[in-house]
């Protein structure tokens, strides 16, 4: 009769003994819609031409005629991504992986159409919307070597902007061709409407921004590849993406912009 008490304990006991074991912690889910670079880059040590090849085949067809120049206008092919990324590509989720909504409008098996690539800030295509996204790269751009090369090619010698120190005095710097790269953002022109946007009626002495008042920021390779390509000799040369393209050391703060 004891034997029979004690056989039945010892089940209980090992019971509660795997109940008590601690569980081992569950890895993050990754969400595959959010396409990250420091992934590719930072820890899979890829390089640009990987996945991004210069140009691509539609350069032609992006821009017309005379606008068009060899860059790279599309993302990249499925062939680039399938070799790391098979489960995620062939797995059951409807309508389509979710990994596909990085490039794809729709993400449905019978609508192709992707999104305008990023670098096609020029381009308006409105049968191809642009993602609506933040670019995790800092793009570096010596503005003072290009306002020496910019100066020394200006049909005018006559400085275009000037200074003016704490003491008052105004020192004249070199002369400089902003207009090259960077545009009026909305001129008023003949207009009578002052504002970009509508001030409101009690506006007082606030602050609201004003037609013409900044300079556009370029938002494309067009003014760039004008002087950097294969052509020209100038290094950079186009296809030398990692040289102005370069990832933060910390995460791209996003910053809310007045207008």
């Amino acid at each position: 009769m004891l034997t029979m008490v004690v056989a039945a304990v010892e089940p209980q006991q090992r019971t509660q003994s795997r109940r008590a074991a601690p569980r081992a912690p569950q890895r993050p889910r990754i969400n595959y819609t959010e396409f990250s670079h420091s992934t590719h880059v930072t820890k899979q040590k890829l390089a640009c031409n990987a996945c991004h090849k210069f140009p691509t085949a539609n350069w032609k067809e992006v821009r017309k005629g005379d606008a068009a120049f060899e860059d790279v206008a599309e993302f990249p092919q499925h062939a680039a991504c399938l070799d790391c990324h098979r489960q995620q590509f062939f797995a059951r989720e409807r309508p389509a992986p979710a990994i596909c909504s990085n490039c794809h409008v729709a993400v449905t098996p019978r609508n192709t159409v992707r999104f305008l690539f990023p670098s096609l800030g020029d381009v308006t295509d409105p049968s191809r919307p642009r993602r609506d996204s933040v670019s995790e790269f800092a793009v570096h751009f010596p503005h003072e070597t290009h306002l020496e090369v910019v100066s020394r090619n200006t049909e005018s010698s006559k400085p275009r902007f000037v200074t003016v120190s704490w003491t008052g005095q105004q020192q004249k710097a070199p002369p400089a061709n902003c207009g090259v790269c960077h545009q009026t953002y909305q001129p008023q022109g003949q207009s009578s409407e002052e504002y970009v946007t509508k001030a409101p009626k009690d506006l007082g002495d606030g602050f609201w921004l004003k037609k013409g008042t900044f300079k556009t920021i370029p938002n494309s390779h067009t003014g760039c590849f004008t002087c950097h390509n294969a052509e020209s000799g100038i290094t950079p040369v186009s296809s030398d993406c990692q040289t102005c393209h370069k990832l933060p050391s910390s995460p791209v703060q996003v910053k809310n912009d007045f207008d």
